[in-house]
């Protein structure tokens, strides 16, 4: 098991980009997520980030909790909407991409009807 050393970091990730992470500090366990945290939240609090993590796995009929985006050079995805988690900032490895404007609106909404906002 991998431990940090705290404050190592020096990635700043910006909300709504996918990146690749160490998950659960095992770097043979390599995921990529969707930060959904604020970007206020990543410039000030850059040691954690509120990720959602993606999955190669497909299901149709959960369109709030899962929602379908294409990673250049990795295929297609599913934002596991309702699985919104914390990681540490020192596992992200490198950005992969970034979701589209319509993207971004699906899952702004979608994360407001999960956790009972109102946007």
């Amino acid at each position: 098991m991998k431990t940090y050393e705290w404050p190592n970091y020096v990635q700043v990730a910006k909300q709504y980009e996918i990146w690749a992470v160490e998950w659960r500090n095992n770097p043979q366990n390599i995921k990529l997520v969707v930060i959904v945290q604020s970007d206020y939240m990543n410039t000030k609090n850059p040691v954690s980030a509120l990720v959602c993590p993606l999955s190669k796995m497909f299901t149709p009929r959960c369109f709030v909790l899962r929602m379908s985006t294409y990673v250049y050079d990795f295929g297609e995805f599913t934002v596991l909407i309702d699985q919104v988690t914390a990681i540490n900032t020192e596992a992200l490895i490198k950005k992969v991409g970034e979701l589209d404007f319509e993207e971004k609106r699906k899952l702004r909404r979608n994360l407001a009807l999960v956790m009972g906002f109102m946007i």
